[in-house]
């Protein structure tokens, strides 16, 4: 019980991880993390609003 009580604390004490956040308004900012996940290239939607294509593994979005 009492490593359950220590190892609790230090997580409690222990400060939050930097989060990162990304602009959504930079399209190639969009892009470049999608590419940190598989492929990923601008694109034209059916009804001409811009886009982005990519494949991860092996799933297509």
């Amino acid at each position: 019980m009492l490593l359950r009580t220590t190892a609790l604390a230090l997580l409690m004490s222990t400060p939050a991880l930097a989060v990162t956040l990304v602009d959504a308004t930079v399209p190639d900012v969009i892009l470049s993390v999608a590419r940190d996940f598989g492929t990923a290239s601008f694109d034209n939607l059916s009804n001409g609003d811009p886009g982005i294509k990519g494949r991860i593994d092996d799933v297509t979005y």
